[in-house]
């Protein structure tokens, strides 16, 4: 499964990244997007490349990259990788096993800082 891009008459269309654009109204587009399109391609490519599925799963992946949002303090980040972590299956006890992690390696205020930000993209989605 591609989540990222796709190639269309030799032009990379950001479907998945427009459409979070559209949905959740929390990524602006970038100034290296807009001035640097070669290199934000590039960009893409590496992430189609990282995320696709290998010896660790997408969902995997995804769940790998809430985990390091919340350490980067990423909030946008958090609800992008949370969202397609969710889109590709993850189970609510992944998701708290994931944050758990977090918790390990960050402290508790990993707990306090992502409470909100988490309980709203699930319940948006509608994880129980």
């Amino acid at each position: 499964m591609r989540l990222y891009y796709y190639i269309k008459t030799d032009t990379i269309e950001l479907f998945y990244l427009s459409i979070l654009r559209q949905e959740a109204h929390i990524m602006e587009k970038s100034l290296i997007e807009e001035e640097l399109n070669e290199v934000w391609k590039s960009y893409l490519s590496l992430v189609d490349g990282v995320m696709a599925e290998g010896a660790l799963s997408t969902k995997t992946k995804e769940l790998m990259a809430v985990v390091l949002s919340i350490a980067g303090h990423c909030e946008p980040c958090i609800k992008i990788h949370l969202r397609r972590a969710i889109k590709l299956g993850a189970t609510r006890k992944e998701i708290a096993e994931a944050i758990a992690v977090a918790l390990l390696m960050m402290g508790g205020p990993i707990d306090v800082w992502t409470r909100s930000i988490i309980k709203e993209i699930m319940d948006q989605l509608g994880v129980k």
